[in-house]
């Protein structure tokens, strides 16, 4: 599980570029045992969690400053 963790790591520095979704086939298609197909599908879900928590966090942040501003 060590060597998917630091593949899925590996991976994230590849996104947005062309290459990431070659890259992710290619280990979707090497780590194949249930275990590890979870561990992959729980890696970008809590990617996903993140990312919302901090869109969340800069929508506030802009939110309190429309309010500033309007005063």
């Amino acid at each position: 599980m060590d060597t998917l963790k630091k593949d899925l790591q590996n991976l994230m520095l590849l996104s947005g570029s062309k290459d990431f979704e070659d890259r992710l086939l290619q280990l979707k298609n090497t780590y194949t045992t249930e275990k590890e197909q979870s561990f992959i599908y729980e890696f970008f879900l809590n990617d996903m969690k993140e990312t919302h928590q901090s869109i969340k966090k800069v929508s506030e942040r802009l939110n309190a400053i429309k309010i500033a501003e309007a005063v």
